[in-house]
């Protein structure tokens, strides 16, 4: 249980990390 928990966060993380410098740059332009 504990290990896909932990799998599923890093791969909510990867999405956000990945989503987030797309977001930066729409809101600064």
């Amino acid at each position: 249980m504990h290990h896909g928990l932990k799998h599923r966060i890093q791969a909510m993380r990867d999405k956000l990390e990945g989503r987030a410098p797309v977001a930066e740059i729409q809101g600064s332009s």
